[in-house]
């Protein structure tokens, strides 16, 4: 038992983290839980993961662990490719820097006309005739020149209604800030681009295979065969590092770390300098929404709870809660843990990725390596889905076979070991 640490006004000894980290492993072992043994069915290249953080006491504020997401001194310092208002389908232009403001007048009337077809807007928000006809012609010049006409079309009613009521709902996401790799994955550009040509060209057969699994995208992919909008053009991105496997790099007793994508469960990369750490607007977001109403009330503590050190894992949310490892956050749970565990430990990025933040995690994953994680979609689990006021790209009824809450699962067994080091605390 060692190193003296202040709480309040009081101080005790405790442990060092390798006895944590030693006791730990024990306890597991009697449960039966290996983090070294790989699921048999991802191995080391998992395409669906879970993570979140859980507390594991008050005592453990002091231990020793060097924060892992701090970079190297001597780290590349990397820029930002793109900010949050770039990557949006009503996009900053560095080229018109003063077409900004028209830009959010642009993103709230297309929200305006999408909530006023869904029967969301009050009687006495409603525009009188001319005010929204010059709104709407703005708008109309204003975005891509491919989506003019499907934009002009909603706005006289000329889709069937059941169409109508989908583009409003699309139109509603699309007029927040949000990257349009929310709405549409990047790994699924290059088909749903190959289905419009095939459109065009008078084929169907695939978009009728498309109506087999969503109806929806089915309809949106038919109006729109004549408005295309090249998505990379307008999500530009860095190649990732390339994964080098660090041999010696795996300790957990001495970094707090224990990960196991991997067969060893060495570092895969180096975490580099971010200038958008700097020049972040807060814990809980780099860029602010668009809307102040889209700002999630779900966020990170600015400190963790009542001097708590919180234990951040990985799972496969998927087959059967397979666990991944995890490492020691000596102060509060941020952004910064799913995806510097993820970044430096993974040789490829997930393509699903559940986490109660999901929203705001995009961001900050988007922000630093777009290239890394160009194919992840982020998902809000059922439970937490519900609290948050962001666009529904993050959550879908569908997601119901996914254990996106494994981690809540395991409180309860994590909640004896938590007992354990209560009574090892003099």
């Amino acid at each position: 038992m060692s190193n003296k640490y202040s709480r309040i006004y009081s101080s005790a000894k405790f442990m060092y983290v390798q006895t944590f980290i030693s006791l730990w492993f024990s306890w597991s072992s009697k449960f039966k839980i290996d983090f070294r043994k790989q699921c048999y069915i991802c191995e080391s290249n998992p395409k669906f993961l879970a993570c979140n953080g859980t507390k594991i006491g008050i005592s453990f504020r002091q231990s020793n662990v060097k924060p892992f997401e701090t970079p190297e001194p001597t780290a590349e310092l990397i820029d930002p490719c793109h900010r949050r208002n770039d990557r949006a389908f009503l996009r900053f232009r560095a080229d018109l820097p003063n077409e900004n403001d028209n830009i959010r007048k642009c993103r709230d009337h297309l929200a305006y006309l999408a909530r006023k077809r869904l029967g969301l807007t009050r009687a006495n928000d409603i525009l009188n005739f001319q005010t929204e006809t010059d709104r709407t012609e703005n708008l109309i010049n204003t975005v891509d020149e491919k989506c003019k006409d499907i934009i002009r079309r909603f706005y006289c009613n000329e889709y069937p209604d059941v169409l109508m009521k989908k583009l409003s709902i699309i139109f509603k996401g699309l007029s927040s800030n949000h990257s349009l790799s929310a709405f549409i994955p990047f790994r699924y550009i290059e088909l749903f681009m190959s289905i419009l040509n095939e459109i065009k060209n008078g084929d169907c057969s695939r978009l009728n295979l498309v109506s087999e699994f969503s109806p929806e995208i089915r309809d949106v992919l038919n109006a729109a065969q004549s408005n295309r909008n090249n998505l990379t053009d307008v999500i530009a991105y860095k190649p990732a590092a390339p994964a080098n496997p660090q041999h010696g790099s795996y300790n957990p007793t001495k970094n707090g770390v224990a990960y196991y994508f991997t067969p060893f469960g060495e570092k895969q990369r180096d975490l580099p300098k971010y200038t958008m750490n700097d020049k972040a607007h807060s814990k809980n977001y780099d860029d602010l929404p668009a809307r102040a109403n889209e700002q999630c009330n779900k966020i990170h503590p600015d400190v963790s709870r009542k001097g708590t050190t919180y234990l951040f894992l990985w799972f496969d949310p998927k087959h059967y809660g397979h666990c991944y490892g995890f490492h020691i956050i000596p102060g509060s749970e941020g952004r910064k843990d799913p995806f510097s565990s993820a970044y430096c430990y993974l040789e490829e990025a997930p393509e699903e990725v559940f986490y109660d933040f999901s929203c705001q995690f995009e961001e900050y994953c988007l922000h630093r390596e777009p290239g890394f994680w160009e194919n992840t979609r982020f998902w809000h689990d059922l439970f937490h889905g519900y609290s948050h006021k962001c666009p529904y790209c993050y959550k879908s009824q569908r997601l119901a076979p996914y254990k996106g809450l494994i981690l809540k699962y395991v409180n309860s067994s994590i909640l004896l070991y938590r007992k354990l080091n209560i009574l090892l605390d003099p």
